[in-house]
């Protein structure tokens, strides 16, 4: 059996305003998926001749792609307000914010089981070939998961205002606030169930062979986030970017990656080679930069109050 996805996903928002604009982009993934082989019967071959060979495969692989893009421009441009007392204030507030989220959750389950039970008052601990036949039994698993998942987020948001240059002899308060926003945010949660099983068989007087391999090698998981803020101001000016990268365990399939062997008798032990590699790769990068710039304005007026302040406050979180 084999499950193979090709899936691509790709958001965008971009915002242009002169007061307040939001740009949000958002990916939501939610993958159940599940492989398996099992043989819950018991098996009877009558051929003395011939060895009885069991060949289970769980196969998942391909690849998830998710990639989303905020951008939010605000330009406040000049609108002055006359106060009838010859003075000209601008009190205007600009927001520029861009958002941009990737939610994933992926659970895989590859697995392959000889497991019998009863079925019709049948003996089904058994597999029975013909009486005194001394065939081999060749059971071989493999149950793999190649599935890789991409993830990735970005956010730019960039802000103008309060870009005034006196022209006249008439005094002008400047009370105008900047505020530059940027997040991105790519969250991953994973669950890959790749198991063999062979268990509650008696084989009576036939030579066991098993051979069993659960990997998951070819496995990747990748969640990026991107944030730039930049915010141009002559008064208050306030920039934040923000990028949080996340892969966490499923908390309805936890990862396991086994072979196991349990309750079998034989008179005839061959070969049991139990194989399990977990190399599943899991990478999470997160950057932010933000940029708050207060040009001194170069021809000021007498009378005139400016006041300059710029400030920074940004995170970037990667597990």
């Amino acid at each position: 059996s084999q499950d193979t996805i090709e899936k691509i996903d790709i958001s965008g928002s971009v915002q242009y305003t002169n007061t307040i604009g939001i740009g949000l982009a958002l990916v939501i993934n939610d993958f159940e998926r599940k492989t398996r082989n099992r043989i819950l019967s018991p098996i009877l071959a009558y051929n003395p001749d011939d060895d009885l060979d069991l060949n289970l495969d769980a196969v998942q692989d391909g690849s998830i792609v998710t990639v989303s893009v905020a951008g939010a421009i605000g330009d406040e441009g000049d609108r002055p307000k006359s106060n009838g007392s010859g003075r000209t204030e601008i009190t205007s507030l600009g927001v520029a914010g861009a958002g941009s989220v990737n939610l994933n959750r992926l659970s895989n389950t590859a697995t392959n089981s000889y497991s019998p039970v009863v079925q019709d008052n049948v003996d089904a601990t058994r597999i029975e070939l013909q009486s005194g036949n001394q065939s081999n039994i060749n059971i071989t698993s493999n149950a793999s998961d190649d599935t890789t998942l991409q993830n990735w987020s970005g956010a730019i948001a960039f802000g103008l205002g309060g870009a005034i240059k006196p022209s006249s002899a008439t005094p002008k308060n400047e009370a105008r606030v900047r505020a530059t926003i940027a997040g991105a945010a790519a969250y991953n949660e994973l669950g890959r169930n790749v198991q063999n099983t062979v268990e509650n068989i008696d084989f009576k007087n036939h030579a066991l062979n098993i051979t069993s391999v659960a990997d998951t090698d070819q496995a990747s998981a990748t969640a990026g986030a991107v944030s730039l803020s930049v915010g141009v101001s002559r008064n208050k000016n306030l920039v934040i970017p923000g990028s949080l990268a996340i892969n966490k365990d499923h908390p309805n399939n936890k990862k396991v990656v086994g072979s196991t062997v349990n309750n079998i008798a034989t008179d005839q032990l061959g070969n049991i080679a139990l194989t399990a590699r977990n190399g599943a790769d899991s990478n999470a990068y997160a950057g932010s930069l933000g940029i708050a710039a207060n040009p001194l304005n170069s021809n000021p007026l007498e009378g005139s109050s400016t006041p300059s302040i710029a400030a920074t406050l940004g995170f970037s979180v990667a597990v």
